[in-house]
């Protein structure tokens, strides 16, 4: 792990010793710059893993949530394989990262005004435009969407929390 607390039992001795080193080094008063940017390219490491351990995490779930839990919980969305089901959750992990924020910052105003509902609607039919594009996940009616968006969101919600 990438992490200060350390486990001092384990076998990545290696590891923890070198970042205690370069803890203790780089906050030092007398380090220099390659000391600096020793701590500085490990820290990015290990955020960068983190962020890629976060994003498969969010990926497999969506995927599971797609291809199991949607099609068994709502009556009117279907899944017909796993590739529809994971292709549907590249786009929807991709409208969470870079639609939803945008069009949330564009509808702020009415969203507040609405006390959320406008929200549900902006969810629902993202969830829609995704059925729609892939072949193969289907949703028949608007209260299929309804409630699909609702689990997405619920699945989004406890996927961000365990990664």
């Amino acid at each position: 792990s990438c992490h200060p607390g350390l486990d001092p039992g384990s076998s990545n001795n290696i590891l923890q010793s070198f970042y205690e080193n370069t803890i203790k080094e780089t906050v030092s008063l007398e380090r220099n710059d390659q000391q600096a940017k020793t701590f500085h390219s490990f820290s990015y490491f290990c955020y960068t893993l983190n962020v890629m351990k976060s994003f498969i995490i969010q990926l497999a779930g969506l995927a599971l949530t797609v291809y199991y839990l949607l099609p068994s919980l709502v009556p009117g969305i279907s899944v017909t394989n796993g590739r529809a089901a994971i292709i549907a959750a590249i786009l929807f992990a991709f409208i969470n990262i870079a639609v939803r924020p945008i069009i949330g910052i564009i509808t702020l105003p009415l969203n507040i005004l609405t006390f959320g509902i406008l929200g549900i609607i902006i969810n629902v039919l993202l969830f829609w435009f995704v059925a729609s594009i892939v072949s193969g996940f289907t949703v028949a009616n608007l209260t299929a969407a309804f409630w699909g968006a609702i689990i997405m969101t619920v699945a989004n919600w406890i996927l961000h929390r365990i990664s």
